[in-house]
């Protein structure tokens, strides 16, 4: 089988030994030490780490939990943030919410396949196939309407599979109060280094009982503006990385019986950045005695602007049954993610016109654009023991398929940014579109020996198939368009 053309890999593989995320450092969070002393007793905090609610203290492997109070202190809105307090976690990033890499342990993807797994709830985000890029654009969530954040260190495979062989990030999300009306209304504003204007958020949230004890509903919405804080020095623009993030919540709970539970949920969330968060030291150089970039860390030197869009739909249908013998959980979930970057390609591709042309063309500029599109379908079912047996397992059957679009695209233009025409409409372009299937059966096993020591055994069965069809064209790639090639593995 033929390897794909991948444009953007080429270009990192190129370009930028550069400061990334140094710039989001610069961030003024007040009341961090206090913050974390207030959460260092706690009482008994429950995860679903291991797909059932249990007490933290009682799960086998490394879990660390944020809960939306404990974020809401500590003024934490990103996975940047979450990493300041977090061992073991690290988060490369370009700045931009939506643009980060998640590295567990010092786990981190050696190719384009995810190795930390992202999930809402009992449901996961975020492509399963080597050609959708999952690993570099992780989902970051506005903690709005999050009732916790849970981090599971080492290999999650036997229950969240092969994307989770790092670890995993669950959010979980508040459900439905069936018993209390409450409505909430907030708003701030934060300072942030170099900064020429104030960054605001607003939030709301209402959650109202249809029928007390059966019925309930819970809405929530948020905008936060981050002020761009960045300069290019190329341009001479001041203030160019502006970062704006909205979206909203609707959740129905459904207490059919005590033993019977219906819960429907909606998400959208929209990011929008104006430009990149980083520093290429080969272009601006670096002052010797302190080993800082001359031009300074919030300081940018491209010729185009490099924004970036990441927008996601996400719906989920979980019931949840108490058979009395155990209980029996149904999670279904459809999710479509947008995500489009612009990235100055100058330096590397913009430096080749005149080579290709035999000096006719001078050298330019040239931005390079990522599109990539996803839709997922997931269903699992599962079945679980009694909890606070001696002995406790847990069975399940998972399934997913998800088509996916990669797009990538270098267009051409002169030191003036007008396009090229002779490189038009496209100097290269590649495009797989992929349609990815997985089934699933999963299951563990424990036994208690005594209250310190218990024994976990598990195991998991995979079967996956995917479809990828390659297309590229202009001026460096040759005209092809390869059928789709079935790739089956288990």
């Amino acid at each position: 089988m033929s390897t794909p053309f991948n444009l953007s890999r080429a270009l990192a593989r190129i370009t930028r030994p550069a400061v990334r995320g140094s710039m989001t450092a610069l961030a003024l969070i007040a009341g961090i030490g206090a913050a974390v002393a207030d959460d260092a007793v706690l009482g008994e905090v429950l995860v679903t780490a291991q797909k059932r609610s249990e007490n933290v203290q009682d799960v086998p492997s490394s879990v660390s939990v944020f809960g939306g109070e404990q974020l809401e202190r500590l003024n934490a809105k990103s996975l940047v943030d979450y990493a300041a307090y977090l061992p073991g976690f690290n988060i490369n990033s370009g700045g931009t919410p939506g643009q980060t890499t998640i590295v567990l342990r010092g786990v981190a993807p050696v190719g384009p396949g995810s190795v930390v797994g992202t999930y809402i709830d009992d449901t996961p985000l975020g492509s399963s196939s080597n050609y959708a890029r999952a690993t570099i654009y992780a989902l970051d969530l506005l903690p709005d309407d999050i009732e916790r954040v849970e981090v599971l260190r080492g290999p999650q495979g036997t229950l969240y599979g092969a994307g989770a062989m790092g670890g995993l990030l669950k959010y979980a999300l508040r459900n439905p109060d069936l018993e209390q009306f409450s409505a909430r209304v907030g708003g701030e504003t934060f300072d942030i280094q170099g900064a020429g204007d104030m960054g605001w958020g607003a939030r709301a949230s209402l959650n109202a009982p249809l029928v007390t004890d059966k019925l309930g509903v819970r809405f929530s919405g948020f905008t936060q503006t981050t002020a761009a804080y960045s300069d290019n020095a190329f341009t001479g623009r001041e203030d160019i990385n502006e970062v704006e993030q909205t979206g909203g919540r609707a959740a129905l709970l459904w207490q059919a019986t005590d033993n019977f539970s219906v819960k429907l949920g909606g998400l959208w969330q929209r990011t929008k950045g104006d430009n990149n968060n980083y520093t290429t030291l080969e272009l601006t150089g670096i002052d010797p005695p302190t080993g800082q970039p001359t031009l300074g860390e919030a300081t940018a030197f491209h010729p185009l602007d490099e924004p970036f869009r990441k927008d996601l739909d996400f719906y989920s249908l979980t019931l949840n049954w108490d058979v009395g013998g155990g209980s029996f959980v149904s999670a279904t979930s459809y999710s479509d993610t947008q995500t489009v970057s612009l990235q100055d390609a100058s330096q590397i591709f913009g430096s080749l016109y005149s080579l290709l042309t035999g000096g006719l063309v001078p050298d330019g500029n040239n931005a390079f654009t990522l599109g990539l599109d996803l839709e997922k379908w997931t269903q699992e079912l599962r079945f679980a023991s009694v909890q606070g047996e001696r002995f406790e397992w847990l069975v399940g059957a998972f399934y997913t398929e998800e088509k996916s679009g990669n797009r990538q695209e270098s267009v051409a233009f002169d030191v003036n940014n007008a396009p090229i025409a002779i490189f038009a409409p496209f100097f290269a372009f590649a495009e797989l579109p992929t349609d990815y299937q997985e089934i699933a059966l999963f299951g563990d096993a424990t036994f208690k020996f005594s209250a310190a020591f218990d024994v976990t055994v598990g195991l998991r069965w995979a079967e996956n198939e995917q479809e990828f069809r390659q297309i590229s064209g202009g001026a460096i790639l040759p005209t092809a368009d390869v059928p789709a090639v079935p790739r089956k593995t288990s």
